[in-house]
């Protein structure tokens, strides 16, 4: 009996001895933090070590590429190709799903700003004094702020004159808010799934000269290295795939109902056991069992 206990306990230590590390890459974004949490706590349950760094796109991307993080589930594509493609084309990065369909990532304006003749970029410059020539943007080193920053240096749509207003999707948001309370004039960036489609009666702009590329997808990108080298991790993160309805709900108790991002994780683990255990087939533990017993035991909640 002595012997087995020993042997257990022996058996315990070295496998957090040998446990693998996962390390993701994250921006402050409301969807990205929370899909970054729930992913994090699913292989946290499985036996990995998981830790999360929070930090620009340009930041992330080359953690990705030389293996200081091993994932980001966060690429916006189009938008983010010029940041990603090198990394792709160097083969340091590997794209190993698309985890979200369904995207727009362009400016918007308040409904009744379109409703008034602004229905795409090109409309812009002709109401420079009611925009103040300013377009809110979000976190400086954002792909969506530098296709605006190019468009100022490039003169496109008549740009030349506007100042990128670049601080935070808070701040962006409650500039929204302010003025959309007041009626007033505003050209900000903005995507779905998130909660501002909701709470805000906007509309997307054209976008003629095609800066901002087609609406696209939300894809998951590991260091080539690491996927290789965890082909279970990559299997795992290879069939993570949400929808927007399920992004939208995290963004709003997250960002909305100020809920912390871990439990907003674990909370929807727990109610959608049945989406995790499609994407965790054919997974296992860190030691070799199968990944849907111990996700069962841990998240399944009395009927």
């Amino acid at each position: 009996m002595k012997r087995t206990v020993l042997a257990l306990v022996l058996a315990l230590s070295f496998s957090l001895a040998n446990a693998q590390e996962v390390s993701f890459g994250y921006v402050e974004w409301p969807g990205v933090t929370v899909k970054t949490h729930v992913a994090s706590e699913i292989l946290s349950t499985l036996g990995y070590d998981t830790e999360m760094s929070s930090l620009s796109v340009p930041l992330v991307l080359r953690g990705v590429a030389n293996g200081d993080l091993d994932a980001f589930l966060g690429v916006w594509v189009p938008s983010m190709n010029g940041m990603v493609d090198p990394y792709l084309d160097d083969g340091s990065v590997t794209q190993v799903a698309v985890n979200l369909n369904e995207t727009v990532y362009r400016p918007a304006v308040p409904t009744y700003v379109y409703e008034a003749g602004v229905t795409s970029l090109a409309d812009l410059t002709a109401y420079n004094e009611q925009f103040e020539q300013d377009f809110y943007a979000i976190e400086p080193g954002n792909d969506g702020n530098q296709i605006m920053l190019d468009a100022v240096a490039n003169g496109t749509y008549g740009l030349s004159d506007w100042d990128i207003v670049e601080s935070s999707t808070e701040a962006m948001l409650a500039a929204v808010g302010r003025a959309t309370d007041r009626d007033e004039w505003i050209v900000f960036l903005a995507w779905s799934p998130h909660w501002m489609n909701a709470v805000y009666d906007i509309r997307y702009l054209d976008d003629p000269e095609g800066i901002w590329g087609s609406d696209g997808y939300v894809a998951t990108v590991m260091n080539t290295e690491s996927a290789e080298a965890m082909p279970n991790v990559s299997l795992f993160l290879s069939q993570l795939q949400v929808t927007p309805d399920m992004q939208n709900l995290w963004i709003n108790r997250y960002s909305r109902q100020g809920q912390d991002p871990a439990e907003v994780a674990s909370t929807w683990i727990s109610e959608n056991l049945d989406v995790v255990l499609q994407w965790a087939d054919g997974v296992t533990t860190a030691s070799g069992e199968p990944a849907s017993d111990v996700l069962s035991a841990r998240f399944a909640t009395s009927e």
